[in-house]
């Protein structure tokens, strides 16, 4: 995709999650479909232009690197904010069982 090729795919996995069917790729579901949706590509240059671009352009707004990093960055904050919120939690309770014992 981010080569600016349209893609065909199996509809198994994750493919169906990233390529709109039609738009940016086709997604197959078994061969003879995969056959035909490729050689659809193959023998219409203009649609495969169109989709390519497509393609291209998802590819850069929601999978670049600097949109995945950013992803990455978001949840390694969320885990340190949940890492200190769970440190918190046990030194609480710590505090709790160590009276509990003592009294």
């Amino acid at each position: 995709m981010a080569a600016g090729k349209p893609t065909v795919s199996s509809r198994t996995g994750e493919a169906e999650y990233i390529i709109e069917d039609g738009k940016d790729g086709y997604l197959a579901g078994d061969k003879d479909e995969f056959i035909q949706k490729m050689s659809r590509l193959v023998n219409d240059r203009p649609l495969s232009i169109k989709m390519g671009k497509n393609a291209r352009q998802k590819a850069m707004e929601e999978y670049s690197i600097k949109i995945i990093g950013g992803k990455l960055e978001e949840i390694v904050k969320s885990v340190k904010i949940l890492h200190k919120v769970l440190a918190e939690s046990v030194k609480i309770l710590q505090k709790i069982l160590l009276k509990s014992i003592i009294s």
